[in-house]
């Protein structure tokens, strides 16, 4: 495949650096903008002279930003649950209607770039769960505010796509573990609380999530490219059927196994004890807001088969080597060593 131009709003972000940073390893360019200033992008320090960085919020991009791009990853976004229950407005204003504005700047373009729209797992989780497991055809169920905000964003994706034909991929991802992960998700979060000597607190214990690897997941991305543009390259003559085409398609890139929150914590606490000089305390919490409904915690369990064969594409790095190598990037990030 040859080199294509890539460009990714909140590129700033926890997703959206760690996305950049595999594209680049990948071999292709990056472009991107953020609300964040240009030196207050921390998680770009090891990429920025790599990258165009544009110092913009999404919603205020023009088309001369988008020249020759083949790609566009819409991250900004604001991100889980938390915000999402604290302040609903600015999270729909941002993920539904920024969004929206990028939506509609694309679609003038006569031939636009192709827009790999991620979204979240936390839309299937549910506390029905003779429904479960869930796949990729399961009907969205979201449980707060943030979550209704990207199935909001995934039916503005499929709409465009059914209404102005524009090209769509939807890829929903999990906890995504790895270097630049957001240090508010449990499992960074305890890792740091860990290195301070900090009691670990598991809220929502029993709540369950499909945790992934970043580079798992950055290996579907691509494959997703790589057949977009064997299609868009395709010289043959050959009238592609929809159904064989990556466009329009939803996909569930996780690691194909449920956990708990409580045995995550397990393994985390297991792999940083290892390492630590003292023993650190693990402690039940509450439930937070979302994680619990009608009295039963909230499941992510998803059978993700039709996303793995259409792909060629199987997740390598079990649940407890993500925590290794993770482990060994907050060390290196929080120690202070």
């Amino acid at each position: 495949m040859r080199k294509i131009k890539i460009f990714i709003t909140g590129i700033a972000g926890a997703l959206g650096s760690q996305l950049a940073g595999e594209f680049l390893e990948r071999g292709h360019t990056v472009e991107g903008c953020d609300i964040k200033r240009r030196h207050e992008a921390h998680k770009l320090d090891d990429i920025m002279e790599d990258i165009k960085y544009i110092w913009s919020g999404q919603e205020d991009l023009k088309d001369k930003h988008f020249m020759g791009v083949d790609v566009v990853v819409p991250a900004a976004a604001v991100a889980d649950r938390p915000l999402g229950i604290s302040s609903p407005i600015h999270t729909f204003q941002t993920n539904v209607m920024s969004y929206l504005h990028l939506l509609e700047t694309l679609r003038g373009f006569a031939n636009p770039p192709l827009i790999l729209y991620p979204s979240s797992g936390t839309i299937l989780a549910t506390r029905n769960y003779d429904k479960l497991p869930t796949d990729e055809f399961a009907q969205p169920t979201p449980n707060n505010p943030y979550s209704a905000s990207k199935y909001f964003a995934e039916e503005l994706t499929r709409t465009y796509h059914r209404c102005f034909d524009y090209p769509v991929v939807v890829l929903r991802s999990g906890m995504v573990l790895g270097p630049k992960m957001r240090t508010d998700i449990s499992i960074c979060n305890w890792m740091i609380e860990a290195i301070k000597d900090h009691e670990i607190f598991v809220y929502s214990p029993k709540a369950t999530r499909t945790p992934t690897y970043i580079t798992d997941v950055a290996d579907a991305w691509i494959k997703v490219i790589e057949q977009y543009r064997q299609i868009e390259e395709d010289v043959t003559g050959k009238r592609w059927r929809k159904e064989d085409t990556v466009v329009g398609k939803t996909f569930h890139t996780v690691y194909p196994k449920e956990y708990s929150v409580i045995d995550m914590a397990r393994t985390v606490h297991a792999v940083v004890s290892q390492d630590l000089p003292y023993e650190v305390d693990l402690i039940q919490g509450k439930y937070e807001k979302g994680e619990k409904v009608g009295g039963r915690p909230v499941r992510e369990k998803i059978v993700n088969d039709f996303t793995r064969d259409f792909l060629d594409w199987e997740p390598e790095v079990p649940f407890r080597e993500a925590v290794i190598k993770t482990w060994r990037w907050v060390k290196s990030e929080y120690s202070g060593d």
